[in-house]
């Protein structure tokens, strides 16, 4: 049900070819603001989370968007298993954190770390051969009271212009809230975005871990 049909190390060689003009290309078609647009919904103004970790973090754009809404973090983690743009991530967010950590790894390999206090997550479980697997690494590494931003690919007749290419996946935000579920987290809410190709091809989640959702809710009555 959830498998995908492009393998592993050909997608890693495409995505290291793009990497010099990745940030670009998506910049130029909307997904940077679409990312600021999801991070000012989900995440308070008040909140300072300093370990960050962009998953499957391609040119680094989502984690440069949160930092210029929020602010420079204390640990920034960048994980993805395509080297060049592990490299494009390092060098466009040098200076906006005390120290960067680099990880060339699959979401599905994440360490099992819980310290997170935020994880950025773009249209990444489009290319996971089981979302499922790769929701629980993340929750792995999400802390106790930490939130995830999920950006997935949703269904969108101008995804096919795409799918000869990158072989993507899609979702709806009902088999995304499945998902979750089944991984032991907790999807709080869901949006959608006002315009360009992000309002046709992605819908936004964010995740908690269930016992974090009830618990914030008690100490914020």
């Amino acid at each position: 049900m959830f498998q995908s049909i492009t393998r592993p190390h050909d997608l890693r060689e495409m995505y290291d070819a793009a990497a010099a003009s990745w940030h670009d290309r998506i910049t130029a078609l909307g997904y940077c603001d679409a990312y600021c647009a999801a991070i000012t919904a989900f995440l308070p103004v008040t909140s300072r989370p300093q370990r960050v970790m962009d998953a499957g973090c391609g040119a680094g754009s989502f984690a440069r968007a949160f930092v210029q809404h929020r602010g420079r973090v204390a640990v920034l983690t960048l994980a993805d298993p395509a080297p060049h743009m592990l490299h494009e991530a390092q060098s466009r967010l040098a200076g906006d954190a005390d120290e960067i950590i680099l990880l060339a790894q699959a979401v599905e390999g994440l360490p099992a770390f819980p310290c997170q206090d935020l994880i950025l997550c773009a249209h990444v479980l489009d290319h996971c051969t089981d979302p499922v697997r790769a929701l629980r690494a993340l929750g792995l590494a999400l802390s106790r009271y930490g939130r995830l931003i999920l950006i997935v690919t949703k269904p969108h007749w101008c995804n096919w212009l795409m799918w000869p290419v990158w072989r993507h996946k899609s979702y709806r935000p009902a088999r995304i809230y499945e998902a979750v579920v089944a991984a032991g987290l907790t999807c709080t809410r869901d949006m959608g975005f006002a315009s360009g190709p992000p309002r046709r091809t992605s819908h936004a989640y964010l995740v908690t871990h269930t016992e974090s959702e009830i618990l914030y809710a008690d100490c914020h009555r």
